[in-house]
């Protein structure tokens, strides 16, 4: 008796688990076809906002030269290494205590 109580109990709480998992599985299938749409646009909003060109360099062998740091994503990446570099500079000059 039991063996068939625990056996039914094991049961129970496999149902109970595998229906709150298919629950929260469709609720996290919901909110990411609900928030998909605005995601994707954000997304090309600021790939574009980043891949602007910062000077108009015409079609010139300049413009081939130079059009890899000719963006606003590329001057944001730059001056984040630069500080970064700076910082490591200004931190190993310190003398350690």
């Amino acid at each position: 008796m039991i063996a068939a109580s625990s056996r039914a109990d094991g049961l129970r709480r496999t149902l109970v688990l595998g229906g709150a998992g298919a629950a929260a599985g469709v609720g996290i299938l919901v909110v990411a076809s609900l928030l998909a749409v605005p995601l994707q646009e954000f997304a090309q909003l600021l790939a574009g906002a980043l891949t602007s060109a910062v000077v108009d360099l015409g079609d010139g062998w300049i413009a081939w030269t130079v059009s890899p740091a000719n963006s606003i994503g590329s001057l944001i990446v730059l001056s984040v290494k630069g500080i970064r570099l700076g910082r490591r500079r200004l931190a190993s000059d310190q003398p350690s205590p």
